[in-house]
């Protein structure tokens, strides 16, 4: 790294990517979208009146539709919106993951293995329809394919054919890996894309099958709160403890300390 850039402290980049959540905020409100705070963002919020101290990211959610309009907005206003720009499959080869992010360029980040880099980020998700109590099985089986496709286009993505943090796992991943770069990234983010389509008003269930595995009730979504987030104010649904209990169990109990740490492993950089 060029020794004129200065590295951010954790604490740091936390509050610079907070300052580009509240950007998002006002730009969500100019368009008249609708957001929501999600999955480890949301236990911070609700715990922690904010960031989980050793979390590194913030994820937000949208209804596909408002997710569409959102990434087209900042597709056709690049040069105004600048130094933010978004960043996902279209827009950035490297990009490893099929959600969009929203990025502050005025920011370097480096992800320790991968070639891609970024601003500071907030990811961005689109909720989509699941159906009903009967679609529900269909998804229980499809997802225990994510983890490999997943693997499959992260190794796409990585600086070199070794996958894994210890020499056993580089090796038992090398034919995976081989077969990942032969095929090409577009592959597994096309089978991720491959689900079935359900419309918003037609499911009881909502969720981001683009990505994640998560299943949310849509009614949970139906109201949303006003509440604190560090110094500011950002959107929840209003009833978070069924969502969060749903997915997470007990989420007032914090993890063991082997857990509480970040897990994108990237280097933060001011230019």
């Amino acid at each position: 790294m060029d020794g004129n850039y200065e590295k951010l402290s954790f604490r740091d980049t936390q509050l610079v990517t907070l300052e580009l959540l509240k950007r998002i905020d006002q730009i969500c409100g100019e368009l008249d979208i609708q957001y929501y705070i999600m999955f480890g963002t949301l236990i911070g919020t609700i715990r922690h009146k904010g960031y989980i101290p050793w979390d590194d990211d913030i994820d937000i959610g949208m209804r596909k539709c408002d997710y569409e309009k959102f990434v087209d907005y900042f597709i056709k206003n690049q040069a105004k919106l600048s130094p933010l720009e978004i960043h996902n499959q279209k827009t950035n080869k490297d990009c490893f993951y099929n959600i969009s992010r929203v990025v502050d360029n005025t920011y370097h980040l480096e992800f320790d293995g991968f070639k891609y880099t970024s601003g500071t980020f907030v990811d961005v998700y689109p909720l989509e329809g699941m159906g009903k109590e009967s679609d529900l099985d269909y998804w229980k089986k499809r997802f225990k394919k994510y983890p490999m496709l997943q693997r499959g286009v992260f190794m796409n993505c990585t600086k070199n054919l070794w996958f894994g943090k210890t020499t056993l796992k580089k090796v038992l991943n090398l034919p995976y890996m081989l077969f990942s770069r032969l095929v090409g990234k577009q592959y597994f983010i096309n089978k991720f894309n491959q689900h079935k389509c359900f419309t918003w008003e037609e499911s009881e269930y909502i969720g981001t099958p683009c990505w994640i595995r998560d299943i949310f009730r849509k009614k949970d979504f139906e109201e949303v709160i006003r509440v604190p987030f560090e110094d500011t104010e950002v959107w929840i649904p209003k009833n978070y403890d069924s969502i969060l209990r749903m997915a997470y169990g007990d989420y007032m109990q914090l993890p063991s300390k082997d857990k509480r740490v970040p897990h994108h492993d990237y280097s933060a950089y001011k230019k």
